[in-house]
Protein backbone atom coordinates (compact mmCIF):
# COMPACT_ATOMS: atom_id res chain seq x y z
CA UNK A 1 0.00 0.00 0.00
CA UNK A 2 1.08 3.53 -0.58
CA UNK A 3 -0.48 6.89 -0.02
CA UNK A 4 0.25 10.44 -0.98
CA UNK A 5 -0.49 13.62 0.93
CA UNK A 6 -0.66 16.79 -1.04
CA UNK A 7 -0.62 20.19 0.61
CA UNK A 8 -1.80 22.38 -2.24
CA UNK A 9 -0.77 25.63 -0.68
CA UNK A 10 1.35 26.37 2.35
CA UNK A 11 -0.06 29.52 3.88
CA UNK A 12 2.67 30.39 6.36
CA UNK A 13 5.67 29.18 8.26
CA UNK A 14 5.47 29.95 11.94
CA UNK A 15 8.80 29.81 13.71
CA UNK A 16 9.23 30.27 17.44
CA UNK A 17 11.61 33.20 16.93
CA UNK A 18 9.59 35.00 14.25
CA UNK A 19 5.97 35.94 13.74
CA UNK A 20 4.04 34.06 11.06
CA UNK A 21 4.77 35.29 7.57
CA UNK A 22 3.04 34.23 4.39
CA UNK A 23 5.54 32.58 2.07
CA UNK A 24 4.79 35.12 -0.66
CA UNK A 25 6.35 37.84 1.50
CA UNK A 26 9.39 35.73 2.42
CA UNK A 27 10.93 35.63 -1.07
CA UNK A 28 10.04 31.96 -1.01
CA UNK A 29 12.64 30.51 -3.36
CA UNK A 30 15.57 31.81 -1.32
CA UNK A 31 14.35 31.87 2.27
CA UNK A 32 11.61 29.29 2.65
CA UNK A 33 13.09 26.13 1.12
CA UNK A 34 15.84 25.52 3.70
CA UNK A 35 13.36 26.23 6.50
CA UNK A 36 10.77 23.84 5.10
CA UNK A 37 13.49 21.21 4.51
CA UNK A 38 14.57 21.39 8.15
CA UNK A 39 10.96 21.09 9.31
CA UNK A 40 10.34 18.11 6.98
CA UNK A 41 13.53 16.39 8.17
CA UNK A 42 12.43 16.76 11.79
CA UNK A 43 8.91 15.59 10.94
CA UNK A 44 10.27 12.56 9.06
CA UNK A 45 12.39 11.57 12.05
CA UNK A 46 9.34 11.98 14.29
CA UNK A 47 7.39 9.63 11.99
CA UNK A 48 10.15 6.99 12.31
CA UNK A 49 12.33 7.71 9.27
CA UNK A 50 15.71 8.80 10.56
CA UNK A 51 18.07 8.47 7.56
CA UNK A 52 17.46 11.72 5.70
CA UNK A 53 18.75 12.96 2.35
CA UNK A 54 17.96 16.44 1.04
CA UNK A 55 18.39 17.29 -2.61
CA UNK A 56 17.94 20.70 -4.22
CA UNK A 57 16.38 19.66 -7.55
CA UNK A 58 16.14 23.22 -8.86
CA UNK A 59 16.05 26.75 -7.51
CA UNK A 60 12.37 26.27 -6.67
CA UNK A 61 12.14 22.53 -5.88
CA UNK A 62 13.52 20.63 -2.93
CA UNK A 63 13.30 16.87 -2.33
CA UNK A 64 13.57 15.29 1.11
CA UNK A 65 13.91 11.49 1.20
CA UNK A 66 13.82 9.85 4.61
CA UNK A 67 14.03 6.09 5.06
CA UNK A 68 14.28 3.52 7.82
CA UNK A 69 15.98 0.15 8.20
CA UNK A 70 12.91 -1.69 6.85
CA UNK A 71 13.38 -0.32 3.31
CA UNK A 72 10.45 2.06 3.79
CA UNK A 73 10.63 5.71 2.89
CA UNK A 74 8.89 9.03 3.18
CA UNK A 75 9.49 11.17 0.08
CA UNK A 76 8.60 14.87 0.23
CA UNK A 77 8.85 17.40 -2.58
CA UNK A 78 8.47 21.09 -1.86
CA UNK A 79 7.90 23.36 -4.84
CA UNK A 80 7.60 27.11 -4.93
CA UNK A 81 5.76 28.58 -7.90
CA UNK A 82 6.95 31.75 -9.68
CA UNK A 83 4.31 33.76 -7.82
CA UNK A 84 5.75 32.62 -4.46
CA UNK A 85 3.21 29.97 -3.42
CA UNK A 86 4.70 26.86 -1.86
CA UNK A 87 3.25 23.38 -2.22
CA UNK A 88 4.35 20.17 -0.54
CA UNK A 89 3.66 16.58 -1.61
CA UNK A 90 4.63 13.63 0.60
CA UNK A 91 4.48 9.96 -0.35
CA UNK A 92 5.03 6.78 1.66
CA UNK A 93 7.03 4.08 -0.16
CA UNK A 94 7.49 0.42 0.73
CA UNK A 95 4.77 0.09 3.37
CA UNK A 96 2.68 -3.04 2.85
CA UNK A 97 0.76 -3.37 6.11
CA UNK A 98 -1.74 -0.54 5.64
CA UNK A 99 -0.02 1.84 8.06
CA UNK A 100 0.50 4.53 5.39
CA UNK A 101 -2.25 6.72 6.81
CA UNK A 102 -0.87 6.54 10.34
CA UNK A 103 2.62 7.43 9.07
CA UNK A 104 1.30 10.40 7.09
CA UNK A 105 -0.79 11.53 10.09
CA UNK A 106 2.31 11.54 12.30
CA UNK A 107 4.31 13.37 9.63
CA UNK A 108 1.56 15.98 9.09
CA UNK A 109 1.24 16.63 12.84
CA UNK A 110 5.01 17.06 13.14
CA UNK A 111 5.11 19.42 10.12
CA UNK A 112 2.36 21.51 11.67
CA UNK A 113 4.11 21.45 15.06
CA UNK A 114 7.25 22.61 13.26
CA UNK A 115 5.44 25.72 12.11
CA UNK A 116 4.19 24.99 8.59
CA UNK A 117 0.56 26.05 8.19
CA UNK A 118 -1.34 25.02 5.09
CA UNK A 119 -4.69 24.25 3.65
CA UNK A 120 -6.00 20.88 4.84
CA UNK A 121 -4.01 18.07 3.22
CA UNK A 122 -5.58 15.98 0.45
CA UNK A 123 -4.96 12.25 0.67
CA UNK A 124 -4.89 9.77 -2.15
CA UNK A 125 -4.34 6.03 -1.72
CA UNK A 126 -2.20 4.80 -4.57
CA UNK A 127 -2.41 1.07 -3.92
CA UNK A 128 1.36 0.67 -3.99
CA UNK A 129 1.94 2.57 -7.23
CA UNK A 130 4.23 5.54 -6.66
CA UNK A 131 3.04 8.95 -7.85
CA UNK A 132 6.21 10.97 -7.45
CA UNK A 133 9.12 10.42 -9.82
CA UNK A 134 11.43 10.54 -6.79
CA UNK A 135 9.48 7.69 -5.19
CA UNK A 136 9.73 5.56 -8.31
CA UNK A 137 13.50 6.14 -8.44
CA UNK A 138 13.82 5.23 -4.77
CA UNK A 139 11.79 2.07 -5.24
CA UNK A 140 14.09 1.02 -8.09
CA UNK A 141 17.12 1.67 -5.88
CA UNK A 142 15.61 -0.44 -3.07
CA UNK A 143 14.81 -3.22 -5.56
CA UNK A 144 18.37 -3.25 -6.90
CA UNK A 145 19.69 -3.73 -3.37
CA UNK A 146 17.35 -6.64 -2.72
CA UNK A 147 17.95 -8.50 -5.98
CA UNK A 148 21.65 -9.20 -6.57
CA UNK A 149 22.92 -8.75 -10.08
CA UNK A 150 23.17 -11.96 -12.05
CA UNK A 151 26.68 -13.27 -12.31
CA UNK A 152 27.85 -13.49 -15.87
CA UNK A 153 28.31 -17.07 -17.00
CA UNK A 154 31.89 -18.26 -16.93
CA UNK A 155 33.28 -19.08 -20.33
CA UNK A 156 33.77 -22.79 -20.60
CA UNK A 157 37.06 -24.21 -21.76
CA UNK A 158 36.86 -26.11 -25.01
CA UNK A 159 36.53 -29.82 -24.61
CA UNK A 160 39.86 -31.63 -24.62
CA UNK A 161 38.56 -34.48 -26.75
CA UNK A 162 40.40 -33.70 -29.88
CA UNK A 163 41.14 -36.96 -31.55
CA UNK A 164 44.23 -37.62 -33.46
CA UNK A 165 44.33 -39.92 -36.43
CA UNK A 166 46.11 -42.62 -34.44
CA UNK A 167 43.48 -42.63 -31.66
CA UNK A 168 40.68 -42.93 -34.22
CA UNK A 169 42.38 -45.89 -35.81
CA UNK A 170 42.81 -47.62 -32.46
CA UNK A 171 39.12 -47.21 -31.65
CA UNK A 172 38.08 -48.64 -35.01
CA UNK A 173 40.18 -51.73 -34.56
CA UNK A 174 38.53 -52.63 -31.26
CA UNK A 175 35.02 -52.70 -32.66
Amino acid sequence: MSATTSRPRIAAIVLPTRPAQPLATMQASAAALPTIAAICATASATAGFSAIETLQVSATTLRIVAHNDSQQALVTEVTISPDGEAAMVTEVVGVHDGSCTAILDAFDRAVEAGGVRSLPPRRKHTGGACDLAASRELLQRFTRRLIPAKASPRPQAPASRTRTASSRNRNRGSQ
